[in-house]
């Protein structure tokens, strides 16, 4: 019976210490798996695009730019680039038109072509519209008329949508043209 009892005590002992580091074992396992997805996510959020806008007018001289800049921590890569005009997709040339027709004379305007080839650097920002007084001659009321109902029909009417991701993810991220508010209560 001695002998059974001798037995029994190193098979619990040995089976016990087993079984403690085993359990051990697989919880370290399971702790440094979910850190390494708490890292990744991390890593991805931390290299996250993210698409800006800024409208610069002039209203003495006249004139208009309109870009787009990243001021996320990772590169954006451009899916599309497309224009809305009164809530319907269109293309550059519908724009361009747009632009021929809001202006009669001494007007240069400057109209960005990309595409899902283009993307955005961290704080590189581009160019995409913009209008200036181009006359010898000095400005008159009518130019300053056409160019503020331009600025007017350019804030109710024309959106910029871009559909874009980072190079290491593959989410995908909409960035929309939302006018400020003033910006609308001037266009009434």
């Amino acid at each position: 019976m001695e002998y059974f009892t001798v037995f029994w005590n190193w098979l619990t002992n040995v089976l016990t210490t087993e079984f403690f580091a085993a359990l051990a074992a697989g919880l370290t396992f399971l702790v440094a798996w979910r850190q390494h997805v708490w890292n990744k996510k991390n890593y991805l959020a931390s290299v996250k695009p993210l698409i800006c806008d800024f409208l610069h007018r002039d209203s003495k001289n006249l004139s208009l730019s309109f870009s787009i800049s990243n001021k996320g921590l990772g590169p954006a890569k451009l899916l599309s680039y497309e224009f809305e005009l009164d809530g319907k997709g269109v293309s550059r040339q519908v724009v361009e038109s747009f632009m021929d027709n809001a202006f009669k004379r001494n007007f240069y305007y400057y109209l960005v072509e990309m595409s899902n080839l283009s993307s955005l650097s961290t704080n590189d920002r581009q160019l995409v519209l913009s209008v200036e007084f181009q006359g010898e001659e000095s400005i008159e009321q009518h130019d300053r008329d056409s160019f503020h109902e331009f600025n007017k029909q350019l804030v109710k009417r024309l959106k910029l949508i871009i559909q874009y991701t980072s190079v290491l993810d593959d989410e995908i991220f909409t960035y929309k043209t939302t006018p400020l508010q003033s910006l609308l209560d001037e266009s009434n």
